[in-house]
């Protein structure tokens, strides 16, 4: 029993030890983030039928038709995902819209706030836009936005701290 104890001992304290520890510096970083590798994860929904607009079957929109650029007209990557709606079981498309940081331009938002508009364009004759503003800040083992703040139409649909992005909805009129 007591050999049980003191074993059960050492392993708390080890384990203890060894999460202190690993605050301090030199110590590895589990998963280290940086804002070169930003993302808004977005749901696109129809306001008319509250519906997506990326549903698994029926689109409003092909996903091939989705682009989003900066103001400059450099397209952002997007990836795809699955979704299942909890409430009707429906599969619907996610997007991530990839790295809306831009090290060859951003580095002024280790300073202060910086704002950028992205245009989504759903099709040859719909766009819409992003703004994100964000400050970032460097960490220990990296980078993360202090502040991540996206609207959609000027009005404020999320404000993300210490992270390196965001999960949005944006419903289309």
């Amino acid at each position: 029993m007591r050999l049980t104890f003191n074993f059960i001992t050492i392993i708390i304290v080890s384990a203890v030890t060894l999460s202190v520890a690993s605050c301090y510096k030199g110590w590895p970083c589990e998963e280290p983030y940086y804002v070169d590798q930003s993302s808004i994860q977005v749901i696109f929904k129809d306001a008319a039928t509250s519906g997506y607009l990326y549903p698994e079957l029926n689109a409003v929109y092909s996903r091939d038709s989705l682009k989003v650029f900066d103001l400059q007209g450099r397209p952002l990557k997007l990836l795809f995902s699955q979704n299942v709606d909890t409430g009707n079981r429906k599969r619907f498309w996610e997007v991530d819209i990839n790295n809306i940081y831009d090290p060859s331009a951003d580095a002024a938002s280790f300073d202060s706030e910086l704002c950028k508009s992205f245009i989504v364009q759903y099709n040859s004759r719909e766009t819409d836009t992003i703004k994100t503003c964000f400050k970032a800040r460097k960490t220990r083992c990296g980078s993360e936005f202090e502040v991540l703040k996206v609207y959609h139409r000027d009005s404020l649909l999320v404000s993300e701290y210490n992270d390196i992005g965001a999960l949005i909805t944006i419903i289309k009129n």
